[in-house]
């Protein structure tokens, strides 16, 4: 049992809830150490920021980027120098997840290259014609790798974030 002088848990000032001090961030300034709002408040008080200011985080995001991509392209490089490990057990990871999709487009791809499967000149889903190299091959099902729907990049993207949502 604690003594009655230690103190354990705080009090949200966002939420109004007290609760452990696991669940507030640590904050050197901050009374115990801590912020004194919890984590859960904190997140919703970041996606709220998010969604308010997103052109302008997203804007000095690509400048920052563009400013120091030799900087991240080391730092990246030099992480997987250093987990060569974690990384084959990613790509090993991913590759079973992705299998059947992996082996889809594979097949598909030779196909294309050996010229067994040729591109129309329209999207199959809004009848624009459309350079050959802008469409997109679709696999509505993945068992079928040479059954595919042929799709300009903009209905493409409609049906995939169709596909997602659902």
């Amino acid at each position: 049992m604690t003594a009655p002088s230690e103190v354990v848990s705080r009090i949200c000032t966002e939420c109004g809830v007290e609760k452990p001090f696991s669940e507030f961030y640590e904050n050197k300034k901050g009374k115990h150490g801590l912020y004194s709002q919890c984590k859960e408040c904190m997140k919703i008080k970041g996606q709220k920021y998010y969604v308010k200011n997103s052109a302008e985080i997203l804007r000095k995001g690509k400048i920052y980027r563009e400013e120091h991509s030799e900087i991240a392209r080391a730092a990246s490089a030099n992480w997987k120098k250093a987990n060569v490990e974690r990384v084959k057990k990613y790509h090993r990871d991913y590759q079973v997840a992705q299998g059947v999709e992996t082996r889809a487009r594979n097949k598909f791809s030779n196909a294309m290259k050996l010229g067994k499967i040729s591109k129309p000149d329209s999207c199959s889903f809004c009848g624009t014609p459309t350079e050959s190299r802008a469409l997109d091959g679709h696999h509505p099902d993945y068992s079928k790798p040479l059954d595919v729907i042929w799709l300009c990049r903009k209905c493409h993207s409609i049906v995939h974030r169709r596909i997602n949502v659902v």
